[in-house]
């Protein structure tokens, strides 16, 4: 089977900055007092992200805190994303040989049969934003954040601004903020039509290639122009408290409301049609939804032991696409004296499937108006384990190496797999190594 396929954009490992300086609000309240001016924070950081026969990806980021005095303060953020590696395209697993072939015919690739279908790619993201923290009295204060980054075939840019209340004990801090941003993909090959037939699209390439080789090297394509491209509209609210429950005790409550409007489509995903046997037919593109509203609730404790710290956080979220997940992150940092310390770390995330996530669609039914087959949008299960280790030099330096090992698994034999797709494991285990070297300096 030979059809025309568009080469797969990499997920996004970091996720949207939006709502970045939405960070800043974990910090107690009360710690912000005056301070000497010209005192820079730094933190630094390497990423380095490896899923299993997928993914890699190598970030440096840094950000950097200058206090201004007065309970004023200015943050530089910045990082690099480098990717390689291999992404599922959302075609299933056959038992034959799959063929896809790049925009006007070019860089065709094959996939074995009993493989889940990927394809290589490569690519960088670049970013930068700024956080300006400005009093507004002695119990009020507010955070406006911008931010942007750029890939080879996505812009975002987008902005925040955040409000802060403390009562006047300093032991409770109200929190309100908004968030907008304007994304604009252009996809490698042109935008596809939703739902359209590949072995169509093939066709129609098959008698334009004569005209369109001059213009089209098969990798950029009409995807050139970011700012003439797709575009989607994002808002965020949010409004939290964060209260000192006691000399060692602090609780964190938010609430998010997140919408997004506009090209919410994944480009590089299909979808695969089977017969009644459970052999792959034919294949199309996706189609999501044009908006998407989200409640997010956050809930953290921090308790400080007369050495060590713990952390415990719980995250519920909730969409209109019919996606509900659930978040627990236990942390806790063991002092092991001289400065050098010790931090465990679990995660487990479980998440519902969308209401029009199908793994293929069988060609005895009518295509619906939104399908997709991303693997990302299907149930599923993960589990993060990991240990920090590092030494502070005081308040002044610190450094530390984190090392994780996240396990990914779904529905392997869903109870609509059809013939030979029996056969198959239709969400293959997905692991993924992390390694972090961090670094902290104050000056």
């Amino acid at each position: 089977m030979r059809v025309h396929l568009m080469a797969a954009r990499p997920e996004n490992i970091r996720g949207a900055l939006t709502l970045a300086t939405f960070g800043l609000l974990a910090s107690a309240p009360g710690q912000s007092g005056a301070a000497s001016t010209e005192v820079w924070d730094v933190d630094s950081s390497v990423l380095y992200y490896s899923e299993k026969d997928r993914i890699d990806v190598v970030e440096p980021s840094f950000s950097a805190k200058k206090d201004r005095g007065d309970d004023a303060s200015v943050t530089v953020r910045g990082a690099i994303d480098v990717m390689t590696g291999a992404s599922p395209n959302g075609a299933t697993i056959s038992d034959t040989v799959q063929t896809f072939t790049g925009a006007s015919g070019n860089k065709s690739y094959t996939v074995a049969p009993n493989t889940l279908p990927t394809v290589d790619f490569r690519d960088a993201r670049f970013a930068l934003g700024a956080d300006w923290e400005t009093p507004d009295s002695r119990t009020e204060r507010h955070i406006t954040g911008l931010s942007g980054s750029v890939e080879s075939d996505y812009l975002s840019m987008s902005g925040s601004y955040t409000k802060l209340w403390d009562t006047a004990d300093r032991l409770r801090t109200w929190s309100a903020g908004l968030g907008g941003g304007l994304d604009m993909v252009s996809p490698t090959g042109g935008t596809p039509k939703e739902l359209q037939l590949l072995s169509t699209e093939s066709s129609d390439d098959d008698d334009d290639d004569e005209d369109r080789d001059e213009d089209d090297d098969g990798e950029g394509g009409e995807g050139g122009d970011l700012l003439g491209g797709e575009t989607k509209l994002t808002l965020d609210a949010m409004v939290g408290v964060t209260q000192v429950l006691s000399p060692r005790s602090l609780l964190q409550l938010n609430y998010s409301l997140s919408y997004r409007d506009g090209y919410l489509n994944d480009p590089y995903k299909v979808v695969s049609l089977i017969d009644a046997g459970g052999a792959t037919t034919d294949y199309f593109y996706e189609s999501r939804p044009g908006s998407r509203l989200a409640n997010i609730l956050y809930l953290k404790w921090v308790y400080h032991l007369p050495e060590d710290v713990f952390r415990v956080s719980f995250r519920y979220f909730t969409d209109d696409w019919g996606v509900r997940s659930t978040t627990v992150d236990l942390s806790y940092r063991l002092e092991l004296g001289r400065g050098f310390f010790a931090a465990p770390y679990g995660r487990r995330y479980s998440q519902t499937a969308a209401d029009f996530y199908r793994h293929s669609l069988p060609d005895s039914e009518a295509i619906p108006s939104e399908i997709s087959a991303d693997y990302r949008l299907a149930e599923m299960d993960s589990t993060t384990v990991g240990l920090k280790l590092g030494r502070a030099d005081g308040e002044d330096s610190e450094w530390s190496l984190v090392l994780e090992r996240m396990v990914q698994t779904g529905d392997s034999h869903p109870a609509d797999a059809i013939g030979i797709q029996n056969n198959f494991d239709l969400y293959p285990e997905l692991e993924a190594l992390i390694i972090q070297l961090n670094y902290f300096a104050r000056f």
